[in-house]
């Protein structure tokens, strides 16, 4: 199946930090081997968005930013494209044969493009996805998006759904576990879903009432407000006074990581998901 293409698209590109984002029109690029290109349905925002947004990067930026990425291939190099199928895109392209690729962090790849936070370069215009088009470089990470799951919902199983995917499978075996998730923003309530699915006992904090709730009709069997005094009494009345068997802290914040080790049992095992940006030790 062939798509008629037009030359040029749109992107709204961050002008400087705090705004306004601006529209610009990019050419479409001319693809390599292994490369395709998306016709964007949707990009929903990342808190990474935001700290670039703020500009709180380090890193040099081309101002097009968006990585949780949804839409369809119209256009590909390469046996593995199939025209027309919609795809959710993974956060980054990584070149499979490196150190740490081969090691199996591709995350860190040492010759990684990142979607949504690359440097301007003339071989990449179209690095995010707040455009109508992205361009996926060879060795981008790509799953079926059915049909079934609206686009603003799949977008983010390319970030906060693949991140939680991570994490649970680094904590290896949750079943029977008493499972205690600090932070349910979106990392977050996708760890609760899966380690629910995976037949843990889950316990979810969070400062937020509202996210909670969400939690709650998530999997966690319960629920607590966070209150730096009761927070140890709750796990440990939750968990027959054993202490967590596991502790994922997703928000990042400094307090939440100091406390995972607080409340994780003898022999438990705490994963950092949430610590993603420079803070204090």
């Amino acid at each position: 199946m062939s798509v008629e293409l037009p030359q040029t698209c749109q992107v709204a590109r961050l002008s400087k930090p705090g705004g306004p984002f601006e529209l610009e029109d990019v050419r479409l690029p001319e693809l390599r081997r292994g490369e395709a290109l998306l016709k964007v349905e949707a990009c929903t925002v990342c808190a990474s968005d935001l700290r670039s947004f703020r500009g709180e990067r380090a890193a040099p930026s081309s101002g097009l930013l968006g990585h949780e990425i949804v839409g369809r291939i119209v256009a590909g190099k390469g046996d593995q494209f199939t025209i027309g199928e919609r795809v959710v895109c993974g956060v980054a392209a990584s070149c499979g044969s490196c150190r740490n690729c081969t090691r199996g962090i591709p995350q860190k790849c040492f010759s990684l493009k990142k979607f949504g936070h690359a440097a301007a370069h003339d071989d990449w215009q179209l690095s995010g996805g707040f455009g109508e088009y992205c361009h996926l470089p060879v060795g981008s990470a790509l799953a079926p998006a059915p049909d079934s799951c609206p686009p603003q919902q799949s977008a983010w199983l390319g970030c906060a759904g693949a991140t939680a995917a991570a994490a649970t499978r680094i904590a290896g075996e949750l079943r029977d576990h008493n499972v205690v998730v600090l932070g349910t923003g979106a990392v977050g309530l996708f760890v609760v879903a899966m380690a629910a699915q995976a037949g843990a006992r889950v316990l979810a904090i969070d400062r937020r009432e509202s996210r909670l709730k969400l939690a709650q009709a998530t999997g966690a069997i319960s629920t607590h407000v966070v209150d730096d005094v009761s927070l140890l009494d709750f796990v440990m009345a939750n968990t027959e006074s054993r202490g967590a068997d596991v502790v994922f802290e997703t928000s990042g914040a400094n307090a939440s990581v100091t406390a995972a080790t607080t409340i994780a049992g003898i022999g438990g095992r705490v994963i950092l998901a949430g610590s993603v940006a420079p803070t204090g030790p």
